[in-house]
Formats: structure tokens, sequence, C-alpha cells
């Protein structure tokens, strides 16, 4: 029987604030106050549905953008973290992917 990995399905970094260095400030080597940029998660994906990697299991809506979410790997959506509907920040992790089931 195979070992069976849990991977993270995560924000994308590309989400966050990103430095400008062409006009740089020193506002921008603070921390980013994450309780100001938050996101809404819909799931296109159900628990147990396999998934290939590169496909997409959910969208996030972040500043009025909406993004696809691909899975990082394939196997099966296993753990739903963040509800359908529900905010999240750039720290969270919004579910799991089963890798060798």
């Amino acid at each position: 029987m195979k070992d069976i990995k849990k991977v993270p399905i995560t924000v994308p970094e590309f989400l966050m604030p990103k430095k400008d260095l062409e006009n740089p400030c020193p506002c921008q080597d603070r921390p980013v106050e994450m309780t100001f940029k938050t996101g809404i998660v819909f799931w296109l994906k159900a628990l147990d549905d396999a998934v290939a990697e590169g496909e997409t299991v959910c969208e996030a809506e972040v500043e009025k953008m909406t993004v696809e979410l691909p899975s990082p790997a394939s196997g099966v959506l296993c753990d739903i973290l963040v509800a359908e509907g529900d905010e999240f920040d750039a720290s969270s992790v919004l579910g799991h992917i089963a890798v060798g089931a």
C-alpha cells in the first residue's frame, strides 16, 4: 500500500502586494497587514474528487479580481479548510490534495 501524502492548496504569492523596485518606498519594507487584504473562495471541486496537477480546484475573489487556483499535484481533494464563500488571507491553506491514494 502506498504512503499517502497531503499537498496543501495555498494562496499564490501573486495575490499578495509586491514591492515596486522602480519607485521604492520605506513603507514597502514594513510587514504586510493582511487583515486588510482578504479574499473569498468558491470551490469547483468537491471532497473526494480526483484532480490532475494544474487543474482548477477553486476560484478566489480578491480585490474585485477573480483568479483560478490550480491543484498543486495530481490526486484526490481530501480536505477543504476554507468553506465555500468564506474569507481567507494570504497565509491561508485552503485545502489539501491526497497524493499516492
